[in-house]
């Protein structure tokens, strides 16, 4: 069964849908589901290609203040949550919110639309076999120490990656100690804008990075985790980069610290602490053509 979420009727309490069962919630409307505790889980066990758990398509779905959880499931080939075009936009207000999306293809599909979590500890995980996010649009956690989690269960290198956010993709986490985590091969894969805000914020790649986009960590002491192709940018106060296994080859161009292996080569700025294995290093002590092994 398949639930139009804009046709039903909501109050400020905390409403679920569906109620009872496990059943696909498509919304093409406007859904607004007042303030409250909200719960929206959408299922589907369908074999067909392409289906999916929670399909905001040309819609828009708020739910108000409170803290709000948006679940979408997809047992066979298809995305758990799919948000998609300009016109659709999942927000989930201020509060303690929770978006976690699972499929064998995406996780989340977040193509020219916005995902806005308001302010608060908000948390945003999906998996996929594939990605287990996929932004084309743009995700907006806000202020508050926010986590974003995505995990590729693939691990042939098919896919894009735990968290893959293309040319047209912005991920913003707002003010506060937020934490991005992707899981896969490779682990983040970025060619649009990530920032992290002001704050003690992580960015963590298991599976390494990929892509040409731009990492920002804002202020305050960040800590970011993982190698490969990007530019990243640690902000202010002293942060912490720590690579992963391997053999690396410094280079250095004015303020600009590049770490090369391979083929793969990262551009770093405004970081203070490497950390290589089992050792450490102040960037200022860094020299060009420097090599470093970490085993």
């Amino acid at each position: 069964m398949t639930i139009e979420l804009s046709g039903l009727t909501f109050t400020n309490k905390a409403d679920i849908v569906p109620q009872s069962g496990a059943d696909q919630i498509l919304n093409q409307g406007t859904a607004n589901t007042l303030d409250g505790k909200d719960i929206l889980i959408g299922t589907s066990t369908t074999s067909d290609f392409n289906t999916v758990g929670i399909n905001n398509y040309y819609g828009a779905i708020y739910t108000g203040d409170g803290d709000d959880i948006i679940t979408g499931i997809m047992d066979g080939w298809g995305y758990g949550i799919q948000n998609y075009n300009a016109k659709a936009i999942i927000d989930t207000g201020a509060g303690k919110d929770t978006i976690t999306a699972k499929a064998s293809t995406y996780g989340i599909y977040n193509i020219d639309a916005t995902i806005n979590m308001g302010a608060g500890k908000d948390t945003i995980t999906a998996t996929g076999g594939d990605t287990g996010i996929s932004n084309g649009g743009t995700i907006n956690t806000g202020d508050g120490s926010d986590i974003i989690t995505g995990t590729a269960t693939a691990t042939d290198g098919s896919g894009y990656g735990g968290i893959f956010n293309n040319i047209d993709g912005i991920i913003n986490t707002g003010n506060g100690n937020d934490i991005i985590t992707g899981t896969g091969s490779p682990g983040i894969y970025n060619d649009g804008p990530i920032n992290t805000g002001n704050g003690n914020d992580s960015i963590i790649a298991n599976g390494g990075f990929n892509g040409m986009g731009n990492i920002f960590l804002g202020g305050q002491k960040d800590y970011l985790k993982g190698f490969g192709n990007g530019n990243f940018y640690g902000g202010d106060s002293k942060d912490t980069l720590e690579l992963t296994s391997g053999t690396y080859t410094i280079g250095i161009s004015g303020t600009t610290v590049s770490f090369t292996k391979g083929s793969a080569i990262m551009h770093t700025s405004e970081f203070e602490k490497l950390i290589a294995g089992n050792q450490t290093y102040d960037f200022s002590s860094l020299t060009n053509d420097q090599t470093i092994f970490i085993a």
